[in-house]
């Protein structure tokens, strides 16, 4: 109990002054100089992770509605095969794996978001095999695209962390806000 108060009196006087010491640290030229080279790579990097954030937007909502449908005929198709190689005639699987070869045929109607950028929607018609198609080329896509967000930003988080570690290196102690 003595040492949390000690300790409270402590941050409450060294507080203040690690704050007034960071910002003289933050006026000063070279610090301005780090801060204005990552206001120009932010500002170079924001058209592109603008775009890309809004193709992955799109691929997002296409994919939510393909992963539903995809996920609900996989898990019926499953169930299909579960039951086949638990019949134990010939005849019942036989029916069995005819069923499931007609579900697979059966066309599928989705309202899919147009991945165009315009905001309209589309009627697709898939087979099963095309909508498992369809979700691989969207998982895939997006995979791409987060890639390449990554690739986007990764200049900003280094430049982020270099303006970080020069406010670090020059404060004795930790910043007002740690």
């Amino acid at each position: 109990r003595r040492f949390a108060s000690q300790y409270s009196a402590f941050l409450t006087k060294e507080i203040p002054e690690q704050a007034a010491a960071e910002e003289q640290i933050r006026a000063s030229a070279e610090f301005q100089e780090l801060e204005r080279q990552y206001q120009a790579m932010e500002a170079e990097a924001k058209p592109g992770s603008d775009r890309v954030d809004a193709q992955l937007n799109l691929v997002n909502q296409r994919l939510g509605v393909v992963t539903e449908q995809y996920t609900n005929d996989r898990a019926y198709i499953s169930s299909r095969v579960y039951q086949m190689e638990h019949t134990s005639g010939e005849r019942g699987r036989k029916g069995i794996q005819e069923d499931i070869d007609e579900f697979e045929r059966e066309v599928r109607t989705l309202k899919l978001v147009s991945l165009d950028g315009s905001g309209k929607s589309q009627i697709s018609k898939f087979t099963y095999l095309e909508l498992e198609q369809e979700f691989n080329r969207l998982q895939a896509e997006k995979a791409r695209l987060l890639a390449e967000k990554a690739e986007l930003v990764s200049p900003l988080s280094e430049g982020r962390r270099t303006r970080d570690a020069f406010i670090q290196n020059q404060l004795n102690g930790l910043t007002a806000t740690q």
